[in-house]
């Protein structure tokens, strides 16, 4: 479980990654506001319950021999791109926690680009830069893509960001799509060595109709289990909060 304070005025925020407990103990007198992101189900009592989200998710068991996990991908889309790019070694790279701002930079393009709305991740990235990794790949020193990992050790790394240049570039789509699912190849690996017991993909929407189904259906291509669990906000001062989380979160929540 990851724990990361910080303030919002003019109360105190403490933010939960990954609470695995289900007898999660809370300290009712003295927290202020809890935000638990992918939590297990937990019983909290109303009065303190401004939401709760069913949140889904595709992990796989890094416990699984690495032959196996493999053995578990798409064979037409995750294992065929995973051999393009194995083919092409010699023209790419890769690199752990360095330029988070060209990263940053990425996400910025991206979001203009795709929904033409100014986004800046570099405050967030920050925040939780010492809890994960930044993991970005290169073709020919040109930036094609990155992720960013939250590490729980040993429980899970969680993919929270993942962008790529292919957008901006179509010289570069192709290698963009082979060198997507690379990375959480090498990624994967990486983490497995290092002792890690799951590998978060982020989240999925499991609706097909929806416009990020897409992206759903490439995360399922890596063969992982889909989970559910909760997103939970819960406070003390809910009686004072919740009409104004139900109005900012109406659309997401209800």
């Amino acid at each position: 479980m990851i724990k990361i304070d910080y303030l919002r005025f003019p109360f105190r925020l403490s933010e939960i990654l990954y609470n695995d407990s289900e007898d999660l103990t809370l300290s009712l007198s003295t927290f202020k506001i809890y935000n638990l992101i992918q939590s297990t189900e937990i019983n909290v009592p109303v009065k303190y319950l401004i939401y709760k989200k069913t949140f889904y998710t595709t992990k796989i068991n890094l416990k699984t021999e690495l032959s196996e996990i493999y053995d578990s991908f798409d064979k037409k889309s995750t294992k065929y791109e995973i051999n393009c790019a194995k083919k092409e070694t010699n023209n790419i790279s890769l690199k752990v926690n360095c330029d988070y701002s060209e990263f940053a930079n990425l996400s910025r393009k991206y979001y203009l680009q795709k929904y033409n709305i100014s986004k800046d991740i570099s405050k967030n990235l920050e925040k939780y830069k010492n809890f994960g990794d930044l993991i970005t790949i290169y073709y020919n020193d040109n930036l094609i893509s990155g992720i960013f990992v939250i590490k729980d050790y040993p429980n899970r790394i969680r993919l929270l960001y993942a962008y790529s240049t292919y957008l901006e570039n179509p010289d570069y789509k192709k290698k963009s799509s082979y060198l997507n699912r690379y990375i959480h190849w090498w990624a994967i690996q990486k983490y497995k060595t290092e002792g890690f017991y799951e590998y978060d993909f982020g989240g999925i929407n499991i609706d097909p109709n929806s416009k990020t189904y897409g992206i759903t259906k490439f995360k399922l291509s890596f063969g992982g289990k889909i989970c559910e669990e909760y997103n939970y906000l819960i406070s003390k001062y809910a009686k004072i909060l919740k009409p104004i989380y139900n109005l900012k979160y109406s659309d997401s929540y209800d």
